[in-house]
């Protein structure tokens, strides 16, 4: 029962934004609805794997989750940072390198394409692999690099998204190590998740809340406190054990409590403006 309640969730959410996509005719966000149809395979797979104590299951489930994730933010991170860095710095946004584009994004996709053969049975080289996700990696670093965040570094609001996409692009340079057992795979997870994802959504969440509040797009005092947290979790987490394995354990233990305080900062500050009405009266 747990597992089918935690199964609907995700239908859910893409039959609702098909509906709204098509309604107000977006076509290119259509792109979502695969991913998210993957996201209910992922997890249908984590949850066979609890049921048939297959630890191995859990584990392709997840990875595949954490990449399709990633693609996600390397298609939304391609949109939305270097608008928002543009607009809040007064520069002209870099115009799109069509092959770095097509590179950066179809590398993510093809890792995903690579797992989902790997769970069918299929036996993919882990050079193969490797090569692709070293690609991935550089390719949107060199993506990064293009949208000028070290011009951003006054304004967290801003360098929270451009770190944050940096360790994206350093998981997937650690998964291709992986590959080559250079170092734990688990370590370039955790690179994507800690680093990547949870720093990309305090960053993005600490904007849009402002925004969709009525209030103008200020970094709070206290963010830029906790988006460093929340690196500080990810350098300790994902890069200190890769050249220290022996201090994993309490790597962990001090990762967490970082994570905590990041995310307790954010509820501090605007849990109350989130609570509230609309600063300019409208409506929301």
């Amino acid at each position: 029962m747990i597992a089918l309640v935690d199964l609907a969730f995700v239908p859910m959410v893409t039959a609702i934004m098909a509906r709204l996509v098509i309604r107000v005719k977006q076509w290119r966000n259509l792109v979502f609805l695969p991913v998210l149809t993957l996201l209910f395979v992922a997890n249908g797979l984590m949850h066979a794997g609890v049921l048939r104590g297959d630890g191995e299951l859990i584990r392709q489930g997840a990875y595949l989750a954490v990449l399709l994730i990633s693609l996600l933010i390397v298609i939304l991170g391609g949109r939305v940072i270097p608008f928002f860095t543009s607009l809040r710095l007064k520069r002209p946004k870099p115009q799109p390198f069509p092959v770095l584009e097509k590179v950066a994004i179809g590398s993510v996709a093809a890792l995903v394409v690579i797992l989902l053969l790997e769970m069918m049975g299929l036996v993919v080289p882990a050079v193969a692999t490797a090569v692709i996700a070293l690609l991935a990696g550089g390719a949107n670093l060199w993506r990064l690099m293009r949208w000028e965040g070290w011009r951003a570094l006054h304004e967290p609001l801003l360098w929270g998204l451009h770190a944050s996409y940096g360790f994206v692009a350093l998981g997937l340079l650690m998964f291709g190590l992986a590959q080559l057992s250079l170092l734990p795979a688990t370590l370039a997870i955790h690179a994507l998740t800690v680093g990547g994802m949870s720093t990309m959504i305090l960053a993005m969440i600490s904007r849009v809340s402002l925004g969709h509040t009525g209030r103008p797009i200020e970094t709070l005092p206290g963010i830029g406190l906790a988006l460093g947290l929340m690196l500080a979790a990810a350098f300790f987490r994902a890069l200190v054990p890769a050249l220290w394995p022996q201090a994993t354990h309490w790597m962990l233990s001090l990762s967490i409590l970082l994570w905590c305080l990041a995310y307790a900062t954010f509820l501090m500050l605007y849990t109350k403006p989130l609570l509230s009405a609309r600063a300019d009266g409208k409506e929301g």
